[in-house]
């Protein structure tokens, strides 16, 4: 068996035609302040997995009554513990057909956790079936289940760690 390297870094704006062709879940529109990454292919340089995350902040917020934000802006299907300050949520990741099972993901979902660590932020991630494993190997729990006409969404939690 072959494996390919790979290098990680920032996504820039000439890779914008490329993330529109070959990502297939768009990213949401959302307050909070993005990162987004790639990974591309050692061998030729062609980006082979993107992802973003949004770190959402809503300690101390309030709106123009005085009341807080939080309490208006959490979603029925998120934890309420996600109310007692920021977390970081996972946007879209997607790898290449080709090049999935080869540590792809893994790596950009070691870089993700290590931002939520590094800001002692919790991880939140909307998981379909398939990534449900990936995800729980960086110590996310499943915290809820959503069944939709394209199966089941987890929904999973992952607190953040000791430097």
């Amino acid at each position: 068996m072959s494996y390919t390297l790979y290098t990680l870094s920032e996504v820039k704006v000439s890779d914008a035609d490329s993330i529109a062709r070959h990502v297939e879940v768009p990213a949401m529109q959302n307050d909070g302040a993005e990162s987004f990454l790639k990974v591309c292919s050692a061998d030729d340089g062609s980006p082979v997995g993107f992802c973003e995350w949004t770190a959402i902040e809503q300690k101390g917020e309030t709106t123009g009554d005085g009341r807080p934000k939080q309490a208006l802006r959490r979603a029925t299907w998120l934890p309420e513990m996600l109310d007692q300050g920021g977390w970081i949520s996972l946007t879209f990741m997607a790898v290449r057909p080709g090049h999935q099972r080869q540590g792809v993901g893994s790596m950009m979902m070691q870089q993700f956790c290590n931002e939520a660590d590094l800001h002692g932020r919790c991880a939140f991630v909307l998981a379909a079936p398939e990534a449900v494993g990936l995800y729980a190997r960086f110590g996310f729990d499943i915290v809820g289940c959503v069944e939709g006409p394209q199966g089941t969404i987890t929904s999973m939690l992952r607190r953040p760690r000791d430097s």
